[in-house]
């Protein structure tokens, strides 16, 4: 429910900043501006898309932590979605998401929020893991009159 009520929002806050940009600058500049931003976002995300791509092939390769290349790329799809979709709003949600330092800031936080840590193996190739709490207990099976478990 609460998904439902954000995007609702979401699309009244498009209609609105689309609005009130069009009573400011005019309807032809306002699609004009649009369709430009849409344009730009889909060029940047062509050449950043390719380039993250080539990215993480190279570490993998070089037997590196690809997390920050797999984040970048789903970045750049969330990015493209964004841009797809006509308004201001995503279009600045879409252009934010192709720039390299929010998509850092981004990362650290989702790693300190899923507490994902990087550790290296006995070969010190990099792998993560998220840390947990192992909880140990002992059980007894109650058998019913009839031979069933409970």
């Amino acid at each position: 429910m609460p998904f439902f009520v954000v995007f609702i929002l979401g699309i009244f806050a498009e209609i609105y900043v689309f609005i009130e940009i069009g009573d400011t600058i005019g309807a032809g500049p306002t699609l004009l501006l649009t369709l430009l931003s849409t344009l730009l976002g889909i060029a940047l995300l062509r050449r950043q898309g390719v380039e993250a791509i080539q990215n993480a092939r190279h570490s993998i390769r070089s037997r590196k932590e690809p997390l920050a290349d797999l984040f970048d790329n789903f970045c750049l799809v969330i990015a493209g979605v964004a841009l797809v979709i006509p308004g201001f709003i995503t279009d600045a949600i879409g252009l934010s998401l192709l720039v390299p330092a929010v998509r850092d800031f981004l990362r650290e936080r989702f790693m300190q929020r899923m507490d994902i840590r990087a550790t290296t193996d006995a070969a010190g190739h990099p792998y993560f893991h998220q840390e947990s709490q192992i909880i140990e207990a002992e059980y007894t099976r109650i058998e019913d009159e009839d031979g069933k478990d409970r």
